[in-house]
């Protein structure tokens, strides 16, 4: 459309001609500044019946309600010749104009103003994140600490008393189904001379891998030898079970 008018311009008083180039950059300037571009988009929003009428409300319809074709109506609408009210003015200026203004001064404003927050947001998760994980490194710490502690306390036990510990070693012991036939280990031992199999019965395996896995036990092919930590553990079975009292130590 720029064009079509500085070529007219240009073929009525030449080809270059300040005229010419002042009309010109007047016209680009209006066309690409965003005040424009905004007034026309707020106006076809405010306005956006006459464009659904323009494009879509059948002519025949339009001739029936008012007696006047399409682009009359269009025309006597936007460009009237007569007085117009208040709520034209409202309409096609005051309220595209007001929108404009919004877009342009409010809403930069207000978006600048959010993403400042949206941004202190972040660094406050960010924080907050960074805080969670060094409480969680805290106790993390805190735990590996203490199972040291604990491991060298155990460690100082067995080196000084470990019967202590082998009682608490029993003591979980009790809760496992192997505890239930553990007096055959002590039979084979005792009666058998620790073989692992007779001619009629044989320690399960189970039970053998568990003691040995403990070091209650030490087995040397189809023998084995009960180890001190596997004499307490006879001892205690045998406080239990006192059926099991005239076995010699």
């Amino acid at each position: 459309m720029i064009k079509k008018i500085t070529d007219s311009f240009k073929s009525i008083i030449g080809e270059k001609h300040e005229v010419t180039e002042a009309i010109r950059e007047a016209l680009e300037d209006r066309v690409v500044s965003p005040f424009y571009g905004y007034f026309i988009i707020s106006w076809l929003l405010v306005n956006w019946d006459y464009i659904y009428i323009a494009l879509f409300v059948n002519t025949e319809f339009i001739y029936q309600k008012t007696g006047l074709l399409r682009n009359e109506y269009l025309f006597q609408e936007i460009l009237p010749t007569h007085l117009v009210g208040w709520s034209y003015w409202l309409d096609f200026l005051i309220i595209p104009f007001i929108f404009t203004c919004v877009a342009f001064y409010i809403m930069p404003f207000l978006t600048r103003k959010f993403y400042r927050q949206h941004i202190r947001n972040k660094i406050k998760n960010e924080q907050i994140r960074a805080d969670e994980m060094e409480a969680e490194i805290k106790a993390e710490t805190k735990v590996l600490k203490a199972e040291v502690e604990q491991a060298e306390v155990k460690e100082k036990a067995a080196k000084t008393t470990p019967e202590v510990l082998w009682r608490n070693e029993y003591s979980k012991f009790k809760d496992n189904p192997l505890h239930k036939i553990f007096d055959t280990l002590i039979e084979h031992y005792y009666e058998h001379n620790a073989l692992i199999a007779t001619n009629t019965k044989r320690i399960r395996n189970d039970l053998l891998v568990y003691c040995d896995v403990n070091k209650l036990i030490t087995i040397d092919h189809e023998y084995f030898e009960l180890t001190e930590k596997g004499k307490e553990f006879v001892k205690l079975y045998i406080q239990d079970h006192p059926d099991w009292n005239e076995i010699p130590f």
